[in-house]
């Protein structure tokens, strides 16, 4: 327990402890003024939770220096007792191709705790797409999870696609300017069943305007249930069993008919006669 703490931010019941992964453990607490309505954002992040979290389970954070204003000790406060977070702030200019060794540590304690949701809120599109990567390569993400990250054009490029197939549970936000300063964010998410090659197209899920949904839609849906007529391709390999059923077994004398044998009806035996 106490090494989780060293390198993320861990709330079990509790009020979380602020460690920055790139060592610096200072909060700013101003935002940049080039991010547009920074407590719609926030809002939205929240309701999404209140719409899709299922209470005692864990949650990833990953911000950079724009976006990790938005995560305070009152936002967590909100969930004490329901949740448990793992905070990562990254650098800006860290490669997150090869993060640094908080970042991976608390990857992998996210990982080895089943986090439900992993919220990715990091301005820079290339830096999320060589996080994205590094986890895939190394298996440090679970791609089972619930992906809720910003919108950015350079997460669809073509030696990104692949990730795709794999991380569908995804929603992305994008945010657009209205009427009379009214901005609004689009909600997405990737196609599946839909089989691609070359290009990618999300698909829009909801709008989010004046702090509510405009459909309401479920925002993240077990599309494994309706694969709609598409192609599953399975890997198939020659095995040979460990139990076997024949006409005599090794462990008989008398013959009285089919038996099993095998690796684990001699084990099995071996222990009744040890025991």
């Amino acid at each position: 327990m106490p090494g989780w703490v060293l390198f993320s931010i861990l709330l079990l019941y509790e009020n979380p402890v602020l460690i920055s992964a790139s060592g610096d453990s200072t909060i700013k607490e101003s935002v940049s003024a080039s991010v547009r309505d920074v407590q719609g954002l926030q809002l939205l992040v929240q309701e999404i939770l209140l719409k899709t979290f299922e209470s005692g389970k864990c949650i990833l954070i990953l911000a950079d220096s724009m976006y990790r204003p938005l995560f305070q000790g009152p936002w967590f406060r909100r969930y004490k007792g329901s949740a448990s977070f793992i905070m990562i702030h990254t650098d800006d200019a860290e490669d997150l191709l090869a993060p640094c060794k908080a970042t991976q540590a608390s990857l992998d304690l996210a990982r080895n705790n089943s986090c439900q949701l992993y919220i990715i809120l990091v301005a820079n599109g290339h830096q999320v797409g060589r996080l994205l990567k590094f986890g895939d390569r190394y298996r440090l993400l679970n791609t089972r999870a619930n992906y809720l990250m910003l919108f950015d054009s350079r997460l669809f490029s073509e030696e990104l696609l692949f990730l795709w197939k794999r991380i569908i549970n995804v929603v992305f936000i994008r945010q657009f300017s209205g009427k009379a300063q009214n901005d609004w964010f689009e909600l997405s998410t990737v196609p599946f069943p839909i089989a691609f090659r070359d290009v990618l197209a999300p698909r829009r899920l909801d709008v989010w305007n004046r702090s509510q949904f405009r459909k309401g839609s479920v925002l993240f849906k077990d599309k494994t249930w309706d694969l709609k007529n598409e192609t599953l391709r399975v890997a198939v390999f020659a095995h040979v069993p460990g139990t076997l059923k024949a006409n005599t077994s090794s462990l008989r004398t008398i013959d009285i008919g089919p038996a099993f044998a095998g690796s684990e009806i001699e084990a099995i035996c071996y222990s009744i006669n040890k025991f």
